[in-house]
């Protein structure tokens, strides 16, 4: 099980079971067994919206947070613990396809990793091109002058 802390170093454990499958299935209609799935796949989403991300790992945590909410689980995670919590998660999830002999899958998550990493370093290479001088000149820019 991979693990990470939220802001008040609590101590959280992504089980990812079969059982957890379900329950997400029937919490939040999210099929980890089908990750390729959809108009957008299931494996893109999880990687890049941290809405829902936080609520598969709130229900991945099952009985650890029986105090918690899920709304207060969401605000225990700022930027850096919730990337803390976001590759414990794929690491859990490669490591429960790796156990099941499903290397494609796990290739799969593996790609979509270096894919959103590559997206990030693409689009700060655009924003440090930018020339914020000759955009003001454009017209429909107020003046800089």
């Amino acid at each position: 099980m991979k693990a990470f802390k939220d802001i008040s170093e609590r101590s959280w454990q992504i089980r990812l079971t079969i059982g957890a499958v379900k329950d997400l299935r029937d919490c939040l209609e999210v099929d980890l067994l089908a990750l390729n799935a959809g108009e957008e796949p299931l494996l893109n989403r999880l990687a890049t919206d941290p809405v829902l991300l936080v609520d598969v790992l709130y229900v991945l945590c099952g009985d650890q947070h029986e105090d918690i909410t899920d709304e207060a689980f969401g605000k225990s995670l700022d930027g850096q613990t919730f990337l803390h919590a976001q590759t414990a998660f794929f690491e859990e999830l490669a490591d429960f396809f790796q156990s099941q002999g499903r290397t494609d899958i796990v290739a799969a998550i593996i790609k979509q990793q270096e894919i959103v990493s590559e997206a990030v370093k693409v689009a700060q290479e655009q924003i440090a091109g930018l020339d914020t001088a000759e955009l003001m000149n454009q017209p429909g820019q107020p003046s800089t002058s």
